[in-house]
């Protein structure tokens, strides 16, 4: 089974916008500290985290929904600067690459770590999503299979 490499590129594109350079997110290495101020992943979930203060009332993350959460990021995403768009694209996509490295050496376990990160940063980046589904089906983990696929199905894959 082939998994999906991600390309920032694509994603701003169908948006309508053009990113010219090429994919600039493979600067940091996959070793670095998650919690290190200058790791693009602390970046980003800061940058998050700024935002949705800026933007959205507090609720409690246990009475959310997948759906309402990926309605929420959604909006969230479409208030963002076109900036903002790509530099989290880039890193959810480094992360899905980094992923797919371990899922061809064969290291299942750190494959489904880089995945969620990945997931955790765009909830919507279906390259990890699907990539998801690969490694779960591999390991026959069916039921973990379920709620993903739910998602998705919900965003029209």
């Amino acid at each position: 089974i082939e998994l999906i490499n991600s390309n920032a590129n694509s994603k701003i594109i169908t948006e309508g916008w053009h990113q010219s350079g090429g994919f600039l997110g493979m600067l940091s290495t996959a070793k670095e500290s998650k919690y290190s101020s200058a790791h693009p992943l602390f970046r980003l979930n800061s940058l998050l985290e700024i935002f949705i203060e800026k933007n959205e009332p507090s609720k409690p993350k246990s009475n959310i929904s997948e759906f309402e959460e990926l309605s929420n990021f959604q909006a969230l995403w479409d208030k963002m600067t076109l900036s903002e768009k790509q530099e989290i694209a880039r890193e959810s996509d480094r992360l899905n690459n980094i992923g797919a490295q371990y899922y061809n050496q064969d290291n299942l376990e750190d494959a489904i770590k880089y995945f969620n990160l990945a997931i955790e940063i765009m909830p919507t980046n279906n390259d990890s999503l699907k990539n998801l589904v690969i490694c779960y089906k591999y390991l026959g983990e069916f039921q973990k299979m379920e709620p993903i696929n739910r998602i998705l199905n919900h965003l029209g894959y």
